[in-house]
């Protein structure tokens, strides 16, 4: 059964706190946009791909409680953990955007160094799932636009393994949800514009494809969003592969 988007964002403002200690408080004005991918409580993830936009800078002068983030990201069914690859404002100066490979929440854990990106660049972050040890390797490649090659920008990569299994509280279950998602805590708004991903493909281990077809998830009536027809494919491995070319997190009501 499909969670209800009243009931995925609900528990995304209990359990998310991006940026924060697991034992911090709740964030003040804690709020999301985004929408959701996936077949169902018992279809395991096994892959999880996009190429992110990055969009222009908020054009708040004084950003320190001005919360603003945007990331994909994964979550298990119970909907108590995320392994997310973030773009922050937090960290710079004005305008600035930094990626931020997170895990929240139990321990909350900035899995890298924050690295800036530019407006315009392209952020393409794979999740890959190894099957038999239950770890995953998270991949990111960063293509500089016109603005990251203006400052001197060089096109760069990274990755590491990581190992769901560090959280006491998930211990390690499976991630059946894939989120593309905004982010505002504090005083963040939404004033940067629409947020593009492109190239966004979904492996998951069913050979279910109304999920693909019928999706992405999200409400009608609080943000503007669009997104590409899915299509699917579904190997003899008892693997379905979704795509969208593009989904777009226009702007809010």
């Amino acid at each position: 059964m499909r969670p209800t988007i009243l009931q995925i964002f609900t528990l995304l403002i209990l359990s998310f706190a991006i940026l924060t200690s697991a034992n911090a408080s709740t964030p003040a004005n804690l709020s999301f946009y985004g929408v959701w991918i996936g077949a169902g409580p018992d279809a395991i993830i096994t892959k999880f791909e996009s190429t992110l936009i990055i969009p222009a800078g908020s054009p708040d002068k004084t950003p320190a409680n001005d919360v603003q983030a945007f990331w994909p990201g994964m979550e298990p069914a119970e909907y108590d953990g995320v392994f997310q690859n973030v773009i922050t404002n937090q960290g710079g100066g004005p305008g600035e955007w930094y990626l931020l490979p997170f895990y929240c929440c139990n321990p909350a854990t900035n899995l890298t160094a924050q690295m800036r990106v530019w407006p315009g660049d392209a952020v393409k972050n794979v999740f890959s799932l190894d099957i038999p040890s239950g770890k995953w390797y998270n991949n990111w490649v960063v293509t500089p636009g016109q603005q990251g090659n203006a400052a001197g920008q060089k096109p760069f990569g990274g990755g590491f393994v990581f190992d769901p299994a560090i959280d006491t509280e998930t211990k390690g279950a499976p991630y059946t949800n894939a989120l593309l998602t905004i982010e505002l805590q504090d005083l963040g708004t939404w004033d940067f514009g629409s947020v593009l991903w492109t190239n966004v493909i979904l492996e998951a281990n069913t050979t279910d494809t109304a999920w693909c077809t019928n999706g992405p998830i999200g409400p009608s009536n609080s943000w503007k969003w669009s997104a590409s027809p899915g299509t699917w494919s579904t190997s003899n491995q008892n693997l379905t592969t979704c795509y969208y070319s593009t989904v777009s997190l226009e702007c809010p009501n």
